[in-house]
């Protein structure tokens, strides 16, 4: 785990009972074995690992424990409260802002580009359109038309 219960323990505004820090220890193992996913596997020693990382998975865990029993709605006579985190609701996930600042962290910011890329060769072009120069020197048909078939 790249983060300890007692860190985790500092961010909540409760005391965890014994079945509560079992459940803390899990996320906090699965959070930071998906940090690790996300980001960098590098992210073995919680020394090296960056603060900002180990704040993520705080701030995921604290999240999850204070619903890990993933309700997404509690109603108790006149008062009704919805969880807006009820995309995964029980599990220590990482929100899409979370993962996104993991990936850039860890180096792995996805990109979209285009390559460029062009036929060459050596030889001239003395068979004519619709012919591709081979080693041997004779030609192949790129397609095939009517007049001439493969």
């Amino acid at each position: 785990m790249l983060v300890t219960l007692v860190e985790l323990s500092a961010r909540l505004s409760f005391i965890l009972s014994a079945d509560e820090e079992r459940e803390a220890e899990g996320a906090l193992a699965d959070l930071s074995f998906d940090a690790q996913a996300i980001g960098s596997p590098k992210w073995i020693d919680p020394n090296q690992t960056p603060q900002a990382v180990k704040n993520l998975i705080v701030r995921a865990a604290a999240r999850h424990m204070k619903n890990y029993e993933g309700y997404t709605v509690s109603r108790a006579g006149d008062e009704t409260v919805q969880w807006a985190e009820s995309d995964n609701p029980g599990q220590a996930t990482f929100n899409d802002d979370e993962k996104r600042m993991l990936r850039a962290m860890g180096g792995r910011t996805p990109f979209i580009g285009g390559v460029g890329t062009y036929a060459h060769t050596n030889q001239p072009a003395r068979y004519g359109t619709g012919y591709v120069p081979v080693v041997n020197g004779s030609p192949f048909p790129m397609y095939a038309d009517g007049a001439e078939p493969w």
